[in-house]
């Protein structure tokens, strides 16, 4: 049985959902543009070592911008950098944004930091089920992870990092039980994960989401030989990579503006997509969020 729901959410079709398509979805990637361009600045003032990530670094190398379809943003910093990224974010943007991480909320549920832009709305299914203050547009963060050197070591660590990252998300669905139900969301992956995470009610969400999160950030050698992103799509072991690949690189064009990408571009996309990433993929493969309400 194939454990992994993430391509069953990207494709998901739920009621009461809102297609993000013409000139609604013009306008949402408009917005996430002003996002990312606050993101460039403070990340070119702290010297933080910000790249594009997943289907936003596949959209500059195939269209020079968003995939036609696309409805978000990432991008990839190293751990180490983040900090002191988000404190400048942070003072140079007020109350203009919020930025949520694990731990903060204690009771946050995603492994991975999200800006959201204060003074809209965008609801996605987390949202649904466990709605933070702020629901606004987003950009997602993640945390490109040091490696360690010593194979060993470096197996445990990534075991460790798959183990936490499963049990998480049965709790995660224990937590969306009804709404998994709502929208249809009955297969046997999804009943197992439920039954799991029933017996792992007894910490909060929020707690297992913290515990993953600092396992994850175990190693802190700056210049160790690999990097991962272990709650990528590919997770631990499919996102390692040499650290100089994913070291910022020539600037890529991307809607009328130059953006940071990974130095080994053409390798992170084929690790994850394929060896054809460059051909879009038919439009029932086509990922989108779920989206429950929508203010720009």
């Amino acid at each position: 049985m194939k454990l992994s729901t993430f391509d069953a959410y990207k494709r998901l079709e739920a009621e009461g959902a809102i297609p993000l398509e013409g000139e609604l979805l013009a306008r949402l990637q408009r917005r996430l543009l002003s996002i990312l361009d606050d993101i460039l600045a403070v990340a070119s003032e702290t010297g933080a070592r910000l790249v594009l990530g997943g289907g936003t670094a596949l959209g500059a190398a195939r269209h020079a911008g968003f995939i036609p379809w696309d409805d978000d943003l990432d991008v990839n910093i190293p751990r180490a950098d983040w900090p002191r990224f988000r404190e400048a974010f942070r003072a140079r943007f007020g109350e203009k944004y919020a930025i949520y991480e694990p731990g903060s909320p204690a009771d946050y549920g995603l492994c991975f930091p999200r800006i959201r832009l204060a003074g809209t709305r965008f609801v996605t299914r987390e949202d649904v089920v466990n709605p933070p203050p702020c629901t606004g547009v987003f950009v997602d963060v993640f945390l490109q992870e040091a490696v360690p050197d010593n194979a060993l070591l470096r197996r445990l660590h990534g075991w460790g990092s798959l183990a936490l990252g499963f049990l998480y998300s049965c709790r995660k669905a224990f937590a969306e039980r009804r709404a998994q139900r709502a929208w249809g969301l009955t297969g046997g992956v999804f009943r197992l994960k439920r039954c799991i995470g029933f017996f792992l009610a007894w910490l909060s969400l929020g707690r297992w989401t913290r515990l993953w999160n600092a396992w994850n950030g175990l190693c802190h050698r700056g210049s160790s030989r690999l990097v991962t992103y272990p709650v990528g799509r590919r997770h631990y072991f499919g996102e390692l990579a040499p650290r100089a690949e994913q070291a910022p690189g020539e600037p890529r064009p991307f809607e009328g503006r130059t953006c940071p990408c990974a130095a080994g571009l053409e390798a992170y996309m084929a690790r994850l997509y394929g060896a054809d990433y460059m051909t879009p993929p038919p439009p029932e493969r086509r990922e989108r969020h779920v989206v429950f309400g929508i203010d720009l």
